[in-house]
């Protein structure tokens, strides 16, 4: 017997896992996830700022936190073919949005035997906030599932006076 969502609509059934890496095989698109976890430790760096002659601001150093990057790996499974709208979105825990990591995508579902879809969703929130963040999974607008992160703070500061940047692919 199958669920209906809308009046015509097969059910989508949604799992969805948080961890650090992918590693994808070749030839087959089997994932396998690194680390699958529900907390991320955001690390502090000090940042001096610089001068207009170039040197450094010793007193007015500060601690900042480095995002905190991350894969989202959400399958996807309906006992009958379906197509349907899928958009991941988070919130801070102080409530406010983050940005959406990309527009609404549509997704085909072979349904039954034929299996389901998985995608892996590379993607990072901003260190600087600790706390719970929720990150809903909404198919054809409606919250199908909610998952909480929890980014904690490292309290250690490393020893150089300048944070390190890096490239990242995806912001919320």
């Amino acid at each position: 017997m199958t669920s209906e969502v809308d009046s015509e609509k097969p059910q989508v059934y949604v799992s969805a896992i948080f961890c650090t890496d992918i590693i994808r095989e070749h030839g087959t698109d089997l994932l396998s996830a690194v680390r699958i976890t529900s907390a991320f430790t955001a690390n502090p760096a000090r940042v001096t700022p610089e001068l207009p002659d170039g040197s450094l601001d010793t007193s007015r150093q500060e601690v900042v936190y480095a995002p905190v990057r991350f894969h989202a790996v959400i399958t996807f499974w309906a006992e009958q073919p379906r197509t349907f709208t899928f958009q991941m979105q988070g919130l801070k825990p102080n409530g406010e949005r983050l940005n959406d990591m990309r527009d609404p995508v549509d997704i085909e579902v072979p349904g039954g035997e034929l299996g389901g879809y998985t995608i892996n969703l590379k993607a990072f929130v901003p260190g600087s906030l600790a706390g719970i963040y929720l990150f809903d999974m909404i198919i054809d607008g409606k919250v199908a599932l909610r998952l909480p992160m929890r980014i904690l703070h490292k309290k250690e500061l490393p020893d150089s006076d300048t944070a390190q940047s890096e490239n990242y692919s995806a912001a919320f």
